[in-house]
């Protein structure tokens, strides 16, 4: 009986520890390419464009590949775009492709220095809980499409959940 007490205790613990996992963190594969995390915030009501972000694209191969493409049926268009500080305010650098260095995890997050994908003529607003989908077309693996989720800033997150 000792026994089966340690082991419900044990089996509470682990799944204390692996559940949140599995529900907050979320990504998709293609060729060498680990697309981590995608997340939009939640939209304004009228909004007529939006942020796309991922914790990082990470190539695990030896060689660069490039994110050439985007599209979702949420948009008329997706932008790729990189944010930096120019002069006490922020310069927006519209891009062709998002380089993708061989072994090296690029982050699309919403800090400055980083890229992001800029959803233009949004076909409704984005609630927090939604979730769509985004394809990705990259130059040597692919394409792949993944599920975007919508959330709020949360500062109780799980630690594999907070943007870093």
């Amino acid at each position: 009986m000792q026994t089966l007490r340690h082991f419900h205790a044990w089996l509470a613990i682990v799944l204390s520890i692996t559940l949140p996992t599995q529900v907050f963190a979320h990504g998709s594969s293609v060729g060498e390419l680990r697309i981590e995390h995608p997340y939009a915030m939640p939209s304004a009501a009228e909004a007529p464009q939006w942020m796309v972000y991922f914790r990082g694209i990470k190539n695990e191969g030896h060689t660069s590949d490039r994110l050439l493409k985007a599209s979702t049926p949420v948009a008329a268009e997706v932008i790729f775009q990189h944010v930096m500080p120019a002069k006490s305010m922020l310069k927006t650098e519209v891009l062709g492709a998002i380089e993708l260095p061989a072994n090296l995890s690029t982050p699309m997050r919403h800090n400055l220095g980083e890229y992001r994908l800029l959803l233009k003529e949004m076909k409704q607003p984005i609630k927090d809980g939604d979730h769509f989908d985004l394809t990705l077309t990259f130059e040597h693996a692919g394409s792949e499409t993944v599920k975007v989720y919508a959330q709020s800033a949360q500062t109780d997150a799980p630690a594999e959940h907070k943007l870093k």
